[in-house]
């Protein structure tokens, strides 16, 4: 079901007011007319919204309906990311948004490169990039965006609600991600944190940091991808293993 994601600050008295890209985008796009209903997505929940009145530089909509979100997209998968170039993390988050990734935690490696900082208009930024790819999607989901931390700051509290912890890795004698999900088995109703290092990879001292946490060291294959590459790869994989089975519960 495809949903419109809508920000909280556009919601005031039941009512909804869009203008610029999103008036743009069910205007023209969407070719939305007064009368018409839409689908939305408001925070964690989903709601009915009725156009009533459309000018010249803002739509107005009334909330009809509303209640809880009721899908999670299963297998429920976070990615860490060792922190990369900007223009690369925006691609990151925009594609993992699109294919129903929970949450990414942006993390600051020994390699990691860092531009100008991490501040709160760059996590902005990325909010707004995970919004919009939300919206391509249609799913009943934003990706979640963390504040940036130092991996030498991961602690076990924040890994402990995933089943499984995988590492990934160029080294030699890590397990093929196939392999490892065939072999084990995993059901689709456990979760994922999936960890991949920025440009250049992790050092051996960090590997062996993510190992003594949990991580299984796991791999691709031969191939030698970009950094955000990677990581879109494999969360891909991830959700075509499963999707033979229950996606939606």
């Amino acid at each position: 079901m495809k949903y419109f994601v809508v920000d909280k600050k556009n919601v005031s008295n039941n009512r909804v007011i869009l203008e610029g890209k999103d008036y743009h985008y069910l205007k023209n796009v969407r070719r939305k007319k007064v009368g018409d209903n839409i689908k939305a997505l408001i925070e964690d929940e989903v709601a009915i919204l009725y156009i009533i009145e459309i000018d010249k530089n803002r739509m107005v909509l009334e909330i009809v309906d509303k209640g809880r979100t009721s899908n999670t997209i299963r297998p429920r998968i976070a990615v860490f990311q060792g922190l990369i170039k900007s223009k690369k993390m925006d691609l990151l988050i925009s594609r993992l948004s699109e294919i129903g990734i929970e949450e990414i935690y942006p993390v600051i490696t020994e390699r990691s490169v860092l531009q100008n900082g991490i501040g709160v208009n760059k996590v902005a930024r990325w909010r707004r990039i995970s919004k919009e790819g939300s919206k391509i999607s249609g799913l009943e989901q934003v990706l979640k965006i963390n504040l940036p931390f130092k991996l030498r700051e991961l602690k076990a509290g924040i890994i402990e609600g995933y089943d499984i912890k995988l590492l990934f890795s160029t080294v030699d004698d890590s397990i093929h991600i196939r392999t490892y999900l065939e072999k084990i088995n995993v059901p689709i109703d456990k979760s994922f944190a999936l960890f991949f290092g920025p440009e250049g990879g992790f050092t051996q001292r960090e590997e062996i940091f993510l190992l003594n946490l949990g991580f299984i060291r796991v791999g691709m294959g031969p191939f030698i991808m970009r950094a955000e590459t990677a990581a879109i790869a494999a969360s891909t994989f991830i959700r075509i293993f499963y999707s033979n089975e229950l996606f939606w519960k």
